[in-house]
């Protein structure tokens, strides 16, 4: 029942409302039940008065409007908390999260973000992509046709980190449009380790086809010093 509802004596008819034998034993009458929506779900509020009586309909005006005010805090509550929760996850998820507008600026970066290129929050707040890859000048606007039309694009790039190092990365670029504005929340991962491991295996396979290929002991022996070297180099 969504309804609040009054009851002249709670002394009469058992257990209605929650708390309705604590209140029978300090000598509560008289009871109010008002429901309080919120997030899809109904609470009832008991109210207790010492004397019993007939429904008092100005009160119950007044306890029901209460109850609406409280359901709406209620709300706004669980609302707050599941964006702050949401918010928290953003900041601390394990990949660069960006929130990039449709001029490139950057809108917001993650923890990870500052981990993986060296600004600080304030500094990134100030950059756009341009100060990480320069080659997105010149590509912005058939990205973003391309973005807006496929919604979602998985590449890997080349940015520069704040003490002038490249780094390889892969980016999931997803597009958002939200109150008119255009986005692109970008999750970036550090492929480095995966590039490494890559340009391994291909020098193996190439040690692997020159030794094949060797016609002497002393060009065997050149060819494993020299992919020695490109591997060590690697590191």
């Amino acid at each position: 029942n969504k309804r609040s509802e009054w009851l002249p004596d709670v002394t009469v008819g058992g257990e209605i409302f929650l708390r309705t034998s604590a209140a029978v034993e300090v000598g509560l009458k008289a009871g109010v039940g008002v429901p309080v929506l919120a997030n899809g779900e109904v609470l009832v509020v008991a109210f207790f008065m010492f004397e019993a009586g007939e429904e008092d309909r100005h009160l119950m005006e007044i306890v029901s409007a209460v109850a609406r005010q409280l359901g709406s805090v209620l709300q706004r509550k669980r609302v707050e908390d599941a964006l702050q929760i949401t918010q928290f996850s953003v900041d601390k998820a394990a990949d660069a999260i960006f929130w990039i507008d449709i001029e490139g600026r950057i809108r917001y970066a993650n923890d990870a973000t500052v981990n993986m290129f060296g600004y600080s929050r304030d500094e990134l707040r100030t950059m756009s992509l341009f100060d990480l890859d320069e080659r997105y000048r010149e590509k912005l606007l058939p990205y973003w046709d391309n973005l807006r039309e496929r919604k979602s694009i998985l590449f890997e790039s080349l940015p520069r980190r704040k003490d002038g190092a490249t780094l390889p990365v892969e980016i999931l670029s997803n597009y958002l449009q939200f109150k008119g504005r255009e986005f692109n929340i970008a999750f970036v991962r550090d492929v480095t380790e995966r590039k490494q491991r890559e340009r391994e295996r291909e020098a193996i396979a190439s040690l692997s086809v020159a030794l094949r290929s060797a016609m002497s002991r002393a060009e065997i022996i050149k060819i494993i010093l020299d992919q020695t070297v490109e591997l060590l180099s690697m590191d």
